[in-house]
């Protein structure tokens, strides 16, 4: 295997996830849409606009890797829906197919072997397309999801969790703190992580 079919191996396993977070699709997947317009304490969005906003800026950076022309949104406004926006249960499944179909994108365009890697963008010399692809991967890696039940868990935005069939707290039911929560069977453990 030759040294670029290695990178384009390692960055697909970027994209894909699974290696320090799990992937995107099984993270998703049995996240409670009741609960997906819910404000945690302390935390200015949804579990919903966090999503959106990483299907934005994955969306952004695919069009900036595609389009001399793209303009990109205002930042930081355009990144984000509006504090009060909220979404239906359709808008949930909208904003993760386009999240999905955007990522699979940006993984034909690094499978591609006539995909020059590491030459500058016509449109931004300073850029190449396995800097935006870095950049993608670092950004999407914003929601690790550990095992467990209904587990959403933001590493830098914020951290939240979901144990069913119980709550952690007697009135909200998630938890948010710099710590890891593991469910184990019918309990939730929190561990530190620093």
């Amino acid at each position: 295997m030759s040294m670029d079919q290695v990178v384009r191996e390692q960055l697909l396993a970027l994209l894909r996830g699974g290696q320090a977070y799990m992937p995107f699709d099984q993270a998703v997947a049995n996240f409670p849409t009741e609960h997906i317009n819910d404000f945690p304490p302390h935390v200015p969005y949804t579990p919903w606009q966090l999503l959106e906003h990483l299907r934005i800026a994955q969306w952004d950076i695919l069009e900036f890797i595609r389009s001399p022309a793209h303009e990109s949104p205002p930042w930081p406004e355009g990144y984000w829906p509006p504090r009060e926006a909220s979404a239906d249960s359709g808008m949930w499944t909208q904003t993760i197919a386009a999240f999905q179909a955007d990522l699979q994108t940006l993984q034909a365009i690094v499978a591609d072997p006539a995909t020059d890697l590491y030459a500058s963008l016509p449109h931004a010399p300073s850029y190449t397309i396995v800097r935006e692809i870095l950049v993608v991967a670092d950004h999407n890696g914003v929601i690790v999801f550990f095992p467990g039940k209904y587990t959403l868990s933001p590493k830098r935005h914020f951290t939240a969790f979901w144990c069913a069939p119980y709550p952690i707290s007697g009135v909200f039911p998630y938890v948010f703190s710099p710590a890891c929560v593991v469910s184990s069977e019918n309990r939730c453990q929190r561990i530190r992580l620093s």
